[in-house]
């Protein structure tokens, strides 16, 4: 958890945060943001960039492992970022915040003991990123199945940690050269499947390499019909981890090379990355010493256990506010799209 507090002198600058996030920012920090043109002490930047590092005193920011109730994409408070002065957890080809904790971590009883309890919560409450609602599938275990994790293909995680496949469906098609036999199940990102972002065509012809396509269904229920998860760089392959899942990665993930995944193709992480984590040292790592969490309403800071509380008493909400929500945002999305295409 990084040290947030920021004197009420400090000059602080915002970059590439939308209103939304922007807002979030300076609640959390107690103080309005600058314009990046003016003289500033520090910067918080929303996502990475190597270009990015020009600028002094900068600290990456990202959504947490453990977010909200809903996507992010449709405007929910978040319950954790992540604040990184080096780098950011999805880019491996440098270090960052994370990679140095897990570096250096070394769990003693009481952290086990926290952890131990931590796990199963997450397990047996469901927890995961987003939370979401799932439509039943009629498919059961069996283990002949994989289930495959598609992403968003323009994500920064995909264009910093995927080294050997860069889109869904070139990794899906990869998957089945490489797991022949296996019952292959395909879940798409929900971005997607909430229509607030627009696919590509490849991402229509999954049915090409998938023996089924997991509709609306959540990443636990998903999980649930599997012993093996194959991930490009998608969270839900530490969210597997977390589950007792095999896990396969053809990037380089935050959670790969510590020993706890099957790496297909390592690049950029095993100069760094060198020695052995066991689960509870990567979980402790990852959702108690990295991100922040902070309450949805005061902004204060929060635990993690507190985080979760506070999410089981918003998962049942009004079905239909969050529909009516969907249903703006994605007429705003296409008349956003309708005036860039006019000035093209």
């Amino acid at each position: 958890m990084l040290d947030l507090k920021v004197t009420s002198e400090a000059r602080v600058a915002a970059l590439q945060f939308g209103v939304f996030k922007k807002t979030i920012l300076e609640k959390i920090l107690k103080q309005k943001t600058i314009d990046l043109k003016k003289d500033h002490d520090v910067v918080f930047s929303w996502g990475y960039a190597e270009s990015m590092l020009k600028h002094k005193n900068i600290i990456f920011v990202e959504d947490g492992f453990i977010r909200s109730v809903g996507l992010g994409v449709e405007m929910k408070k978040p319950l954790s970022w992540v604040f990184d002065k080096k780098g950011i957890y999805y880019n491996p080809h440098r270090g960052s915040d994370l990679e140095d904790i897990l570096i250096q971590i070394s769990t003693n009883d009481q952290m086990i003991e926290r952890v131990t309890k931590l796990k199963q919560i997450l397990v047996s409450n469901n927890i995961t990123k987003y939370n979401l609602e799932s439509r039943k599938t009629e498919l059961r275990f069996s283990k002949k199945n994989i289930l495959v994790i598609g992403q968003v293909d323009e994500d920064l995680s995909i264009n910093y940690g995927a080294n050997y496949v860069k889109n869904n469906f070139e990794f899906l098609k990869k998957v089945r050269t490489d797991f022949p036999d296996k019952y292959i199940i395909y879940k798409p990102h929900p971005d997607y499947e909430s229509g607030l972002r627009s696919s590509s065509s490849a991402n229509e012809d999954m049915h090409l390499y998938a023996d089924k396509i997991l509709k609306k269904a959540s990443i636990i229920d998903a999980l649930n019909l599997v012993d093996v998860v194959v991930v490009n760089t998608s969270l839900s392959g530490f969210e597997a981890l977390i589950r007792d899942k095999e896990v396969v990665c053809y990037g380089e993930p935050f959670y790969s090379g510590w020993g706890l995944t099957k790496d297909m193709y390592v690049e950029s992480i095993k100069s760094r990355r060198k020695r052995k984590l066991s689960l509870q040292e990567l979980i402790y790592g990852c959702l108690i010493i990295y991100p922040n969490y902070f309450h949805p309403e005061t902004y204060e800071s929060i635990e993690i256990e507190e985080a979760i509380h506070l999410m089981g008493t918003v998962k049942h909400r009004n079905p239909l506010l969050k529909t009516l929500v969907n249903h703006t945002l994605k007429l705003l999305i296409r008349l956003k799209k309708i005036i860039k295409d006019l000035w093209i």
